[in-house]
């Protein structure tokens, strides 16, 4: 729950994100109630310090001589300040932080200290009375003040919560209708050849003429059509973009649609939590109200204190005292529901796939892609554009070799499958059967994998798990304040990135880093990692003391399939074969293919114009995402999500981190007078939020 800071923007509430961490309104509130008791302490220390001013030396070293020997109860002591004296009686002094004296003094000798006057309200001349303020009346005061506090954060409750969806029980999202693509189709635009006339460094209107090929314009093109472009599109929205100038190529017209499909694959439905913390919200630029303040309305609504309490008691300790918030998915697919109705996501969607991107010779960008219409089915279509943004998401599943060629040997796609694969018929036949699941990898899928066949066995306890890890890892992993904890060879942190890599410390040193140290610092603040909770320790804790769940160093060698059963070979880290197991199923939880030459649009943009890539093969970008050496005249090229990965932002693949791209490359849009774009600062940001709330167009 903590503040999501962004670079170089000065928006209002994004900078601030409209108190994205509960505890941090609460503190504000109580800050600003309890001004007037310090109100005199901070005026002073406006006064230059001097001869004639001695007040103004208030929270600096001072010599200080005691009238009444060591006594420092109930005694009047006298200030020095070149000759002139005054008196600081104790009475004039503000209450001092709980377990701190009040005046803290170093002691030199028995008659003089040296002293810093940190809480001291005023200073009286040698024989005047002692102020009449008292430590008794600062007393009643905090309580009347603090009680004005908690009024003031209900109140402030109350009018965010007020208006927000239902999220404690979400509902089925809606599922727009959209022509199924049939796979030859796509398989022959992807194959054909393109036109001569796309082969040219920068397209002329002649050669757009000579393809033959229909062409639309429009002014703002996000293409991939997931949450990405949803919020890129979103972000034009608010900055004032008209519908009508933007448009969105993707394949589904639920910008979710395919991380929701890789989510229920991974085993989290709609009712199940995601990683990923209140403030992380797609549906709301700003962030606030964020999905834990939602939950607890509604709970609170409805009637159901303890939960509502829960939550509360949840953000306000987490992570010391509890596990980390995090929200329902079906939650956050309601939420962009409601955003995405707001936008008018559907009048900017169009279905299609990406072919090609070309420079034109007027400074815009061209791009061949194979679209739907009603009239004409599935063709071939241009569309130009001078701003062009690039979100096409994760890669294909990445496949074991020994998978493939399993598959390919046997025909079989049922027992050893991937995890992101549709697999829901295993868990099923466990049930009825039992059986033993290989596991392969130890991100948060495996881990969501495992804990699925832990309630299994409530319906069948002769269901277990051999859990095949290719390295030990025991020791804490540390790199400054940022640590994740290993046990039992498994990595564990709230969230795949720490948080002051979202918007904070970390945030700024991998901006400024680069070369080995920023592969260093990715390796020890990112990795294979999963959430960091109790009851998913606990349940390892169990799993390996019942016997059920085991682990094993090694490698998966040569998989046969005999009598309905699988038999592996284990390889250690040399290549040599040293254990045999067999089982009814192997799940490969490894992630994604992330190379790029697996997406034709990025493959054949980066050959046509011989980009060079990152360190880490993905498109290399500036701070702002712009990606490098595509500027056309005055036609930028951006990108976001995993295809920039291993840039000046780490967790670029988030909810935050695709909604901080958006803002950074708008913050580049909007400084060029010729968008027409204004930047999310003071007021217009506070009316945006409030149109957000009411549900209003933007």
């Amino acid at each position: 729950m903590n503040l999501k800071i962004t670079a170089n923007t000065t928006h209002f509430f994004a900078k601030l994100h409209m108190g994205r961490d509960i505890r941090l309104i609460a503190l504000l509130i109580l800050a600003f109630c309890l001004l007037p008791l310090h109100a005199q302490t901070m005026h002073a220390q406006s006064v230059p310090c001097g001869l004639a001013t001695p007040q103004g030396c208030l929270g600096q070293p001072i010599v200080l001589t005691m009238v009444d020997g060591e006594q420092m109860q109930g005694v009047v002591y006298t200030v020095i300040f070149e000759g002139q004296r005054y008196s600081l009686s104790e009475e004039g002094v503000s209450p001092a932080p709980p377990g701190e004296s009040i005046i803290g003094i170093q002691q030199d000798d028995g008659q003089s200290s040296v002293v810093t006057l940190a809480f001291v309200t005023q200073l009286i001349p040698v024989g005047s009375a002692a102020p009449s303020f008292t430590l008794a009346d600062t007393g009643n005061n905090l309580w009347v003040w603090l009680f004005i506090a908690v009024i003031l954060l209900l109140v402030l409750l109350i009018l965010a919560a007020m208006l927000m969806p239902d999220t404690a029980e979400p509902e089925a999202p809606s599922t727009p209708q959209q022509e199924a693509l049939p796979a030859d189709v796509l398989t022959a635009f992807l194959n054909e050849p393109l036109p001569d006339v796309f082969f040219a460094p920068r397209v002329t209107s002649e050669h757009i003429q000579q393809s033959g090929l229909p062409v639309d314009e429009t002014t703002y093109l996000t293409v991939g059509g997931g949450l990405g472009s949803f919020a890129w599109a979103d972000a034009l929205r608010i900055s004032g973009a008209a519908t009508d100038s933007i448009r969105v190529i993707g394949p589904s017209p639920i910008p979710y649609a395919s991380y929701r499909e890789l989510c229920r694959n991974s085993q989290i439905f709609d009712a199940d939590r995601i990683r990923s913390d209140s403030a992380s919200t797609p549906d709301n630029l700003w962030g606030w109200p964020g999905y834990a303040l939602r939950e607890m309305w509604v709970n609170l609504t409805r009637g159901q204190w303890g939960q509502a309490w829960g939550i509360f008691w949840q953000i306000f300790t987490e992570p010391m005292l509890a596990d980390t918030y995090t929200p329902r998915s079906g939650a956050v697919y309601q939420s962009i529901d409601r955003e995405s109705a707001r936008i008018n996501w559907s009048s900017m969607f169009l279905q299609g796939y990406g072919r090609c991107l070309r420079k034109t010779e007027d400074g815009r960008y061209l791009l061949v892609y194979l679209a739907h219409t009603a009239e004409s089915g599935w063709h071939a279509r241009v569309m130009i554009a001078p701003y062009v943004h690039l979100a096409t998401g994760n890669g294909k599943p990445q496949l074991l070799p020994q998978l493939e060629h399993y598959r390919q040997s046997t025909g079989d796609d049922q027992r050893f499958i991937h995890a992101y694969e549709s697999h829901n018929d295993l868990y099923q036949n466990l049930v009825d059967y039992g059986g033993r699941v290989i596991i392969r990898g130890r991100g948060i899928v495996a881990s969501r994998i495992l804990e699925q066949i832990a309630q299994l066995r409530a319906e069948n306890d002769r269901i277990e798990v051999l859990h095949i890890m290719r390295s030990p890892q025991n020791a804490m992993r540390q790199v400054g304040l940022a640590r994740s904890l290993r046990r039992h060879h498994w990595t564990a942190q709230p969230f795949n990135w720490p948080k002051s890599a979202f918007g904070g410390a970390w945030r700024e040193v991998l901006e400024q880093t680069g070369g080995a140290e920023k592969d260093y610092l990715y390796s020890m603040l990112g990795g294979v990692t999963t959430a960091e909770r109790r009851d998913w320790q606990q349940l390892v804790e169990t799993g390996l003391q019942a016997g059920w769940y085991q682990i094993f160093i090694g490698e998966i060698g040569r998989v046969d399939h005999h009598a309905d059963q699988l038999h592996l070979t284990v390889l250690d880290r040399e290549g040599r074969e040293y254990a045999k197991f067999q089982a009814s199923y192997v799940i490969d939880a490894t992630g994604f293919d992330q190379n790029l030459k697996s997406n034709p649009l990025l493959r054949d943009l980066c050959e046509h114009y011989d980009l060079t890539l990152n360190p880490y093969q993905r498109l290399m970008t500036q701070p702002d995402f712009e990606v490098t050496n595509m500027r056309n005249g005055e036609g930028r090229l951006y990108a976001s999500g995993i295809i920039t990965f291993g840039g000046a932002y780490a967790p670029v693949d988030s909810f935050l981190g695709l909604q901080y791209a958006a803002l950074r490359s708008l913050d580049s849009l909007s400084a060029q007078p010729q968008t027409d774009l204004q930047r999310l600062n003071g007021m217009h940001s506070v009316r945006q939020w409030w149109h957000w709330v009411r549900g209003q167009n933007p």
